[in-house]
């Protein structure tokens, strides 16, 4: 039995100045199915995606402000030392080594509360990268950007793009799949 699409789309384009967001794009989403790497699976929830290498982040960002950077990357899943006491050094590493593949220069160490709403998205995109992700969904990522902060997180993308590619490289069974939702109000 042949699976009528849903969904199609096909050579979307999205453009924004200096950016090309999208080019050529097809997407085709089919009722009742979701396919990844040619076999047809059932999400369960949100752990289970991240499990099979699916991040998303939602335009509501989902970090505790009173928290820091890496205690947020982490939070849930904090490396423990064999005791079972947070291993706060390994963290610290562990979030440094993410923020640096980012190009960022926020401290592990920071409160999320005096971030900037682009620096906290960093901290997102951060969070969903350490849990080794192939596939990035971010919803709407620019609607409460300002337009530097905008161009920051282009700038940003960019440099996801390379850091997502070369997990492709490095690992040979892998693949990758970037999907981006530009919605800016």
């Amino acid at each position: 039995m042949i699976n009528k699409a849903l969904l199609e789309m096909r050579g979307i384009t999205k453009e924004f100045p200096g950016v090309k967001a999208l080019k050529k794009v097809d997407f085709f989403l089919n009722a009742g199915e979701i396919t990844l790497d040619g076999q047809a699976i059932e999400i369960t929830g949100p752990r289970h995606a991240q499990e099979l290498g699916i991040g998303i982040i939602h335009q509501e960002l989902n970090l505790v402000p009173e928290l820091t950077v890496m205690e947020n990357i982490f939070l849930g899943r904090e490396p423990l030392h064999a005791l079972g006491f947070v291993d706060w050094k390994s963290m610290r590493v562990q979030a440094a080594k993410v923020l640096l593949q980012l190009g960022s220069d926020i401290s592990p160490d920071a409160t999320v509360s005096e971030l900037s709403i682009g620096e906290q998205q960093m901290v997102e995109i951060a969070k969903a990268l350490s849990y080794e992700i192939k596939i990035l969904i971010m919803d709407e990522p620019t609607a409460a950007l300002t337009g530097r902060e905008t161009e920051h997180l282009f700038s940003i993308i960019r440099q996801l793009l390379v850091v997502l590619w070369m997990r492709k490289m490095m690992l040979p069974n892998s693949w990758l799949i970037l999907k981006i939702l530009f919605n800016k109000k």
